[in-house]
């Protein structure tokens, strides 16, 4: 078989795999499981916007009965404002949801997380691109894409996915602008203004992650590119903030601001009282005076915490994402068998600060959620591997293709990575629509590794949803 052929035969498979990945997702009924994690917030807020605002009352509640999932929106985050209620989660996911639940109902659900999945894929690919051939870059996002539990976070309504597409199209760009600034760079910055800008109310510290990338990109290009993508980054962020200033009467620029309340069952609005609500003030843990404390006096659980990061049995990276371990290591191995074949080779070569940027970008991002957030740096009650991780991992695919690593080396990354998928995510890779609700079941492989009993949730991962009996809810930062 010609070589020619043999890659085409690999591109087809892996694009087969993913189009049927997003094909079982796009199937899935979400209503055949119960309503659990952020779910109910992000489709109220879609369910709203189709009632053309974003306060919630009784008109809601009925539109969130003719989905036929639950009678009550159970885990629903809400805001009190002048006016009542309102909604509490970054907007962006729910906007799109909006017309796929008016066209499809519950089932749009499932369709924007099929689009969501084919777009992660594509980012991975994108990225891949910058440096390898087609067969290696289509294997690498398919491994990620579908050998991960990047497929698991498509079948519920989740803003993950969203927002790892946000940071793969802001990485992308600004790549291209960093390492061809003689190019069309002022296009490609201002491309990459408007998912960066989006990041600021959908995901700020994602932008902990890019920051390093986007001013090593904003150095390099043209003044007229820096002036065009700032005007255009300034728009999207001024956008962006009105609809949480409005609905917090000018309290709160984003989501987790304002007078918020956590329903574990009824609503005011849905047969219930405001005193079925529960103060969570998730500002309190964001504030800059809480991570500064974190940071000076970290928590003692912070080397069992960093373990379980990386190997943990329900929230490790290497355990849900094995393409990501095995292409930093390669990416490692590359730069540092170019530095001793050649000292100081490559010193002046844009994709090398490329490379350096975005690895201090993650580097950076993954101290703060060890650190800051020691007992949920994973992404805390519904969450199956560390989701907090798969929003910024495009970037991982960034290093290595700014770090040289060949085809050769990037195909045989995914070989390994989707065999150890295989046997220790095997268990939930057969049953994928229902591994973000039994984020208890693990193979026997995934059994062996460390338990990730650092976590505030982790009675989540000892027992069947249904037979779970959760510690007592307190008010989140109510002092």
């Amino acid at each position: 078989m010609s070589g020619s052929r043999s890659a085409h035969l690999v591109v087809a498979a892996c694009a087969l795999a993913v189009l049927a990945a997003a094909a079982r997702v796009a199937v899935h009924d979400p209503t055949d499981l119960p309503v659990s994690g952020d779910q109910a917030s992000f489709t109220y807020q879609a369910l709203s916007l189709a009632g053309g605002n974003l306060s919630y009352d009784a008109s809601d509640q009925a539109r969130w009965l003719d989905l036929g999932w639950d009678e009550q929106p159970h885990g629903l985050f809400v805001q009190r404002n002048h006016d009542g209620w309102a909604f509490a989660k970054p907007l962006g996911y729910s906007v799109l949801l909006a017309p796929a639940l008016a066209i499809a109902g519950a089932r749009g659900i499932s369709l924007v997380g099929a689009g969501l999945l084919l777009a992660f894929a594509a980012c991975w690919y994108g990225i891949g691109r910058l440096r390898w051939d087609r067969p290696a870059a289509a294997a690498v996002a398919a491994t990620a894409t579908v050998a991960s539990h990047a497929w698991f976070f498509a079948f519920p309504a989740h803003a993950d996915l969203f927002v790892a597409v946000l940071v793969g199209l802001a990485g992308f760009g600004a790549a291209r602008v960093a390492c061809r600034p003689t190019g069309p760079s002022t296009a490609w910055l201002v491309v990459t203004a408007v998912p960066a800008g989006l990041l600021v109310t959908e995901k700020l510290p994602a932008l902990v992650a890019l920051a390093p990338l986007l001013v090593l990109a904003c150095v390099r290009a043209p003044t007229r590119a820096r002036v065009a993508a700032g005007v255009v980054g300034v728009a999207v962020v001024g956008l962006s903030v009105i609809p949480y200033l409005y609905y917090s009467d000018g309290t709160s620029w984003s989501a987790y601001g304002g007078d918020r309340y956590y329903a574990i069952a009824t609503t005011p609005w849905s047969g219930g009282t405001a005193a079925d609500l529960t103060p969570w003030h998730t500002r309190d843990s964001l504030a800059p005076g809480f991570v500064a404390s974190s940071l000076v006096h970290p928590s003692r659980a912070l080397a069992s915490a960093t373990v379980t990061y990386a190997v943990g049995r329900h929230t490790g990276v290497a355990t849900f994402l094995p393409i990501v371990p095995a292409l930093v290591v390669v990416a490692a191995g590359a730069r540092w068998r170019l530095r001793r074949a050649r000292p100081g080779h490559g010193d002046d070569d844009p994709a090398v600060a490329v490379a350096v940027a975005v690895a201090v970008g993650l580097v950076a991002y993954v101290a703060l959620y060890l650190v800051a957030f020691t007992d949920n740096y994973f992404g805390g009650g519904q969450s199956v591997g560390n989701r907090y991780f798969l929003q910024v991992s495009p970037l991982v695919a960034l290093v290595a293709t700014a770090s040289g690593v060949p085809s050769r080396a990037a195909r045989a990354c995914a070989a390994i990575a989707a065999t150890w998928a295989l046997v220790v995510l095997g268990t939930q890779l057969r049953h994928p629509e229902e591994a973000f609700y039994r984020i208890d079941r693990t193979s026997p492989a995934q059994r062996l590794l460390p338990v990730d009993g650092s976590q505030s949730d982790a009675w989540r991962f000892a027992c069947e949803p249904t037979e779970c009996v959760p510690p007592p809810l307190e008010a989140y930062g109510a002092g």
